[in-house]
């Protein structure tokens, strides 16, 4: 390989990587109508259904984080992901 493409590759490499660098937050420090990105588990999902108030479908999703508390139950706090699609195969089946 000539040192033109391997400069060329290196850029590509770059360019990757700037798309693929994601800032991670916990769902503790999370804000209401931010857009964010995080690690957590599913500990509850609803198959896919068409939405009453319109053609598409959608799934919800119970997840929870490292920064989610547990109660002396062993419950832990949870959020609600609503995933919404035109079709029920577009959404993830848990």
């Amino acid at each position: 390989m000539n040192k033109t493409n391997k400069k060329v590759k290196a850029q590509v490499i770059e360019e990757i990587k700037k798309k693929r660098d994601y800032d991670y937050t916990t769902l503790q420090n999370a804000v209401v109508g931010q857009i964010v990105n995080f690690y957590g588990v599913v500990l509850d999902a609803s198959r896919p259904h068409r939405s009453y108030k319109s053609d598409k479908f959608l799934c919800s999703l119970k997840m929870a984080d490292l920064s989610s508390t547990i109660d002396h139950s062993g419950i832990a706090e949870t959020i609600s992901v609503v995933i919404f699609a035109n079709k029920a195969e577009d959404l993830p089946i848990c």
